[in-house]
């Protein structure tokens, strides 16, 4: 159960390091960059307590549940890609209400800029789809087969 726990921690810390990291490089602030950092050390803490454990005890490691460690792996994939989704997706709103991204045509339709939507947010939004598409499937399949 312990090894459990700190796989599930580690998990925990190593998505939100990610998601920092994507943060930090869409704003490149310096209190973004000290949390990046915080993150990588208790990255690297957990990761060497499972060490330990690991070489201490290896028996608890045989006897981890790693179908309830895959389920859970997967929803937080599956939630992480949604936030990063939801988060491209306010980020086009509040641009696209801004006045300076669109004109109006001579007919009086709303035309939008092309700066409106950037090119790595579409890719970030696609590449993401199957990552998103397969664990939410994968979670909800699981979790759906815990209760029948």
């Amino acid at each position: 159960m312990i090894v459990d726990a700190l796989l599930l921690l580690l998990l925990m810390s190593f998505s939100i390091h990610i998601l920092i990291l994507i943060f930090y490089l869409l704003s490149k602030t310096r209190a973004l960059f000290i949390w990046f950092l915080a993150t990588a050390f208790s990255n690297f803490i957990i990761g060497m307590i499972l060490t330990v454990v690991a070489i201490r005890n290896p028996e608890r490691i045989r006897t981890m549940n790693l179908e309830f460690i895959s389920w859970v792996l997967s929803g937080f994939i599956s939630l992480f890609m949604l936030s990063i989704k939801i988060y491209l997706a306010t980020r086009i709103y509040r641009r696209r209400r801004d006045p300076s991204s669109y004109h109006y045509s001579y007919f009086g339709k709303k035309v939008y800029n092309v700066a409106t939507v950037k090119n790595y947010e579409v890719a970030i939004f696609i590449l993401s789809m199957p990552f998103f598409l397969i664990c939410g499937a994968y979670f909800l399949a699981k979790l759906r087969a815990m209760y029948l």
